[in-house]
C-alpha cells in the first residue's frame, strides 16, 4: 500500500504517474478498480484535482487476463460448453471465440469481473432452445456475494431498473426500467463483510450489485455501486446453474464453489 500528502496542485493522474513506476495504462487500470483512495474516498477519476494536504492511498496489484484452462470446463459435450469463467473475461462473440478457439453462441452474459458457472452453446440450434429458458425463466441460477456490512435478514428485492443517465453504465430505479426480482439469503455473517445467497429471478444487467447497493451492502470491491474496500475487483460469484440440457431434455444442475472468505 502506497501513502502521501500532495505538497502541490496536481491531477490525480499526473500526480501518480510521478510517483510509480507504472505505465498511465496501468495506472487507469487500478483507477477504474478503485484501488485509490483521495480523502479516504474511493477516486476513479485520474482527472481530479489534487490540493496540498491532500491524502492519496494507492494499492498497487498484478493484473492478469485470463488465459484458457482446461480444467475450468465444467461440462463439454456437441451442444455446451459450460466454464468456470474467470474475473475480467469479456462476454462477446468475438473474444470468446478467440479464447475458447472454436465457435461458441452467447446464451447469457456475466458481468467482466463475475466469476463462475457460464453457459455457452455450441450450436444456433442449442442456442435458441437454451435462450428460450432464460426468456421464459426457466434456468435456476444462484449467486455469492461477498458484501459490506453484517447482512442479518432474508429479504426479496423488487423494482424496476434502468440506465441513469444516457449513454452512461451505471443503473438504477427508473419509473419506466424493466422488472427486476432478487431474494437474498445471508449465509454466514461477519463484523465487516457477509456471504449472501443472492437468487435473481429475472437477469437484468447489474440486477445483483444495485439490489445489495440499495440495502446498504455493496458487493465487496463494487466502487460503481458504493463500495468502500479496496480490493482489485467485486467479488460476486455464479455458484449454480440448473438447467434443461437443449438436445437431451436431461435436467442439469452445474455447480462451482467459491472461496470468498468474511471478516
Amino acid at each position: 500500500m502506497k501513502h502521501w500528502i500532495v505538497k502541490a496542485p496536481q491531477k490525480l493522474h499526473h500526480f501518480l504517474i510521478d510517483q510509480l513506476d507504472m505505465s498511465s495504462r496501468q495506472i487507469k487500470q487500478h483507477l477504474d478498480l478503485g484501488l485509490c483512495k483521495v480523502n479516504d474516498r474511493i477516486e476513479t477519476f485520474g482527472t481530479r484535482k489534487l490540493h496540498p494536504k491532500d491524502e492519496v492511498v494507492f494499492k498497487p496489484c498484478e493484473i492478469k487476463l485470463p488465459k484458457f484452462e482446461k480444467t475450468h470446463i465444467l461440462f463439454e459435450d456437441d451442444a455446451l460448453l459450460v466454464y468456470n469463467k474467470p474475473p475480467y473475461l469479456e462476454c462477446s462473440k468475438t473474444h470468446l471465440e478467440k479464447f475458447f478457439k472454436q465457435p461458441v453462441w452467447l446464451v447469457h452474459r456475466l458481468d467482466k469481473e463475475t466469476t463462475g458457472v457460464f453457459i455457452l452453446a455450441k450450436s444456433k440450434k442449442a442456442q435458441e432452445g437454451l435462450e428460450e429458458q432464460f426468456r421464459e425463466r426457466l434456468v435456476e441460477k444462484e449467486y455469492l456475494a461477498l458484501v459490506e456490512g453484517a447482512f442479518e435478514k432474508t429479504i426479496t428485492v423488487k423494482n424496476r431498473l434502468g440506465v441513469i443517465k444516457k449513454g452512461g453504465i451505471k443503473r438504477g430505479i427508473v419509473k419506466n426500467g424493466s422488472l427486476a426480482i432478487t431474494h437474498f439469503i445471508p449465509k454466514k455473517i461477519g463484523e465487516t463483510t457477509s456471504l449472501v445467497t443472492c437468487i435473481p429471478v429475472t437477469g437484468k444487467t447489474h440486477q445483483i450489485r444495485v439490489h445489495l447497493s440499495g440495502l446498504k451492502h455493496p458487493v465487496v470491491g463494487d466502487v460503481l455501486y458504493g463500495s468502500k474496500i479496496l480490493y482489485p475487483r467485486y467479488l460476486l460469484h455464479c455458484y449454480q446453474m440448473t438447467f434443461e440440457h437443449p438436445t437431451t431434455k436431461e435436467r442439469m444442475q452445474i455447480t462451482q464453489p467459491t472461496r470468498f472468505a468474511i471478516a
